[in-house]
């Protein structure tokens, strides 16, 4: 049974959300148990043997991940503009601790046409 935690990651944040220190940023990236659960249920995902309360799992991690993300390119902007240095997307994305959950352009379209296909399930 899935608990009204693990539908809602902000719920997640306290234990799941840790500052490192990137550079001369200190930024939000997920635990080390959190991105190793994450990374066990991708490669079930692609073996296509997840289950629903693992599939509802993953999909809170990967937007806990993308909140992260988030916050981490506002604290850049905002760190940037308070010093009146310009800052472009790509210094932003450059700096951050993971630029993505994805890796290569092929886990990307492997990722889209398996979220595709669920929605005929």
């Amino acid at each position: 049974m899935i608990t009204q935690d693990e539908i809602n990651p902000s719920a997640w944040i306290e234990r799941g959300i840790e500052l490192s220190q990137q550079q001369d940023y200190y930024l939000f990236k997920c635990t080390n148990d959190i991105q190793s659960r994450c990374d066990r249920l991708k490669e079930k995902q692609q073996s296509d043997r997840l289950s629903t309360e693992e599939k509802t799992e993953l999909a809170n991690i990967l937007e806990l991940e993308q909140i992260a993300r988030i916050l981490n390119a506002k604290i850049i902007a905002e760190t940037r503009k308070e010093s009146q240095e310009p800052i472009s997307v790509f210094e932003i994305l450059d700096s951050l601790p993971d630029r993505g959950t994805f890796k290569t352009a092929d886990e990307v379209d492997r990722y889209l046409r398996e979220e595709r296909n669920s929605w005929d399930d």
